[in-house]
């Protein structure tokens, strides 16, 4: 069952019903760049991006629901939820709606509501932080938001305590390197907009920007966080960090967000 905004679309109070031909699900539409080479046959992989997915929404409605559903509809955003994972939402707008069909003595109406996911993913509802995992080596591994399957752009990480020469790598091929960080302090990196910050308090937001000292890249141009499938098992799969560092005292990293799934 989905909601929108907190309303189930199968709502007897307004006499709504959630039609079967509604599509609660997900299609893939990757926007490729083909990028042609003289003298080299095929075409050169270029990474995709995914557009955002557009839903079918059927609701059936006796008239006096009708203009109760436009108005749900017409909100600036639209928050969907679903009863099968209650856990995670979906940002959305609407691209446009249709009334398909009118009952004989205009007793109901069929209606599609057609909804766009802005962010191309569902996301979590609820921010996590990983467990704080101290820097005790040159290279340390993380794993995180096991369960994801769609990248994470929009990620902090958090480096405290000593350490200089950090960089950040994802198994994508994604990267970041931030500023030295001294003891007593946090580095925290902004994969939303590519902003740093320092602080001197355990805080994840606000600070001293220093964002002119960071550098990131990776296959899509910017870092993110991608889920690693398990080999031969698709449903096993987690996001995995390499956090280098040249030297380190007493130090540590944390990462906090939500994990981002393809439905």
């Amino acid at each position: 069952m989905i909601r929108v905004n907190g309303t189930p679309l199968d709502n007897p109070t307004l006499g709504w019903i959630f039609r079967s031909g509604s599509v609660p699900y997900s299609g893939l539409e990757a926007n490729i760049i083909d990028l042609r080479v003289a003298g080299r046959d095929g075409l050169v992989p270029v990474p995709a991006t995914l557009g955002a997915p557009v839903w079918p929404l059927r609701v059936n409605t006796p008239p006096s629901g009708w203009e109760p559903l436009l108005a749900l509809f017409s909100a600036q955003e639209l928050v969907l939820t679903r009863t099968d994972r209650p856990t995670i939402e979906a940002r959305a707008r609407l691209r446009g709606s249709s009334p398909d069909r009118v009952f004989p003595r205009n007793e109901w109406i069929d209606a599609t509501f057609l909804v766009e996911i802005t962010e191309a993913y569902w996301r979590d509802k609820a921010t996590t932080t990983t467990p704080i995992t101290p820097l005790t080596s040159a290279s340390v591994e993380l794993s995180v938001f096991a369960g994801g399957s769609a990248p994470v752009s929009d990620a902090m990480i958090r480096i405290q305590g000593a350490t200089t020469g950090v960089r950040v790598t994802d198994a994508s091929g994604a990267w970041v390197t931030l500023p030295d960080c001294a003891a007593g302090q946090y580095v925290r990196f902004e994969s939303k907009t590519g902003q740093c910050f320092r602080t001197t308090t355990d805080t994840w937001v606000g600070g001293t920007e220093i964002s002119g000292l960071v550098d990131f890249g990776g296959p899509r141009g910017n870092f993110e966080i991608t889920p690693v499938l398990a080999a031969g098992d698709p449903t096993n799969r987690v996001g995995k960090l390499t956090v280098a560092s040249a030297t380190r005292a007493s130090s540590s990293v944390a990462v906090r967000g939500k994990a981002a799934y393809i439905l």
